[in-house]
């Protein structure tokens, strides 16, 4: 499933993409590189919630992996930005 979601992620179906890597991660599948492509295809399909758990997931498989630190950081630049725009 892990191939799959990427490949999805690669044709620009992130919806389907996350779904794939979800299914991977509860096979057991993932690792912090693949929670943080699931963080990624999850803000791109429109769920900035999932995308940060994935991400907050993978850091907790390695507090190191400096992609999903930035993918937090790129949500939270996101999320600053919808709430300057509300006001």
């Amino acid at each position: 499933f892990v191939e799959l979601g990427l490949a999805y992620a690669a044709l620009s179906r992130f919806g389907e993409a996350a779904d794939a890597l979800v299914e991977a991660g509860a096979r057991g599948e993932l690792t912090a590189e693949m929670l943080c492509e699931l963080g990624w295809a999850q803000w791109r399909a429109g769920r900035p919630e999932a995308a940060a758990a994935a991400a907050r997931d993978a850091l907790a498989l390695d507090p190191l992996h400096q992609p999903s630190r930035e993918l937090l950081s790129q949500l939270a630049l996101a999320q600053n930005r919808d709430d300057a725009v509300r006001r």
